[in-house]
């Protein structure tokens, strides 16, 4: 048997060799998609909002649109619009912001000797002299934005008879001659009254509920622009269109108590129909036509031609 020439071998070998795999690109946090094309009833409209998927970990700041047609404006910076037959540019918009650290609560304890606020509720009171004297009272700590307390605490002091404002000043215990001070009001130092305190000392350990807020990237913009063609079905046959109706001329003279718009026979023409009589008295006279879409458009006229007209339920 003959060995294989080195070159061989060598070719053999790199024919094995596999190359590192290029990894596949990280989707996009809010990937918008491109609207479809819609195909609405005769004379009715498509409602459009922006189209998009964001990924789990994604908060949307705002989701908009900007529409023109014709090189004018027709909406921007709305949620949501309303298109009927016609091609448009669309714009949308989406706002947002990745969530880098999930808000999470846990259960703690906050150190004793902690400052705080808190409402206090006297419990105990004694006078031990003509001015005042002692007293207890438990401590509800204040929840902040943050902090959960689920425990209180025991705090004593000293009160005396405020005699310029006729209330009572308090004073807690081992807190200095800086410490906390209260004013309370007159009548309200007595047992199971409460009152507030900005800043106290702890007097143990206490149980708590610690929330770490959630944290995110700053707002991020991501925008996609097509060209969006509304489509519609034909139009039925015997029913006035909102473009025909709004074709129609209206008029009427004060002076000479008569119609100036279109002929009856022209308003049948216009709306494909020659209409149901509603009333007609000497010179004046009131049809209506059927709509395509939406109510009966009645049509008001004097001396043979339309005066007004309006949408609205068939009399009768």
């Amino acid at each position: 048997m003959k060995t294989p020439s080195l070159a061989l071998a060598l070719a053999l070998g790199a024919a094995l060799v596999v190359g590192p795999v290029a990894s596949a690109p990280a989707a996009a946090p809010v990937p918008i998609q491109k609207l479809p094309t819609p195909t609405v009833p005769f004379d009715a409209t498509k409602t459009i909002t922006p189209k998009f998927v964001a990924q789990k970990n994604v908060k949307i700041d705002k989701a908009v649109l900007k529409v023109a047609r014709d090189g004018r404006i027709l909406a921007n910076d709305v949620p949501r619009i309303s298109l009927g037959k016609g091609t448009y540019n669309v714009r949308q918009t989406v706002v947002y912001r990745v969530v880098t650290q999930a808000a999470k609560s846990e259960e703690t304890t906050i150190p004793n000797n902690t400052t705080v606020a808190a409402t206090c509720t006297i419990t105990a009171i004694e006078r031990t002299s003509d001015a005042g004297g002692v007293f207890d009272s438990t401590c509800d700590p204040k929840d902040t934005s943050t902090t959960d307390y689920t425990e209180t605490f025991d705090r004593n002091g000293t009160w005396a008879d405020d005699l310029e404002t006729g209330g009572t000043f308090l004073r807690f215990a081992d807190e200095g001659a800086e410490g906390p001070s209260v004013d309370a009001p007159a009548g309200a130092f007595k047992e199971q009254a409460a009152f507030d305190v900005q800043r106290i000392s702890t007097t143990k350990e206490l149980a708590a509920t610690v929330t770490t807020p959630e944290k995110t990237s700053a707002a991020t913009t991501t925008a996609l622009s097509q060209k969006l063609t509304v489509k519609s079905r034909p139009e039925p046959k015997g029913c006035a269109s909102k473009a025909e109706v709004r074709s129609l001329k209206l008029g009427y003279d004060e002076k000479t108590d008569k119609g100036t718009g279109d002929t009856v026979a022209t308003v049948a023409k216009k709306l494909d129909s020659k209409g149901k009589r509603d009333f007609k008295d000497g010179s004046l006279e009131q049809r209506s036509y059927k709509a395509c879409s939406g109510d009966p458009v009645s049509v008001g006229f004097a001396s043979g031609r339309a005066a007004y007209a309006f949408s609205g339920p068939q009399s009768g």
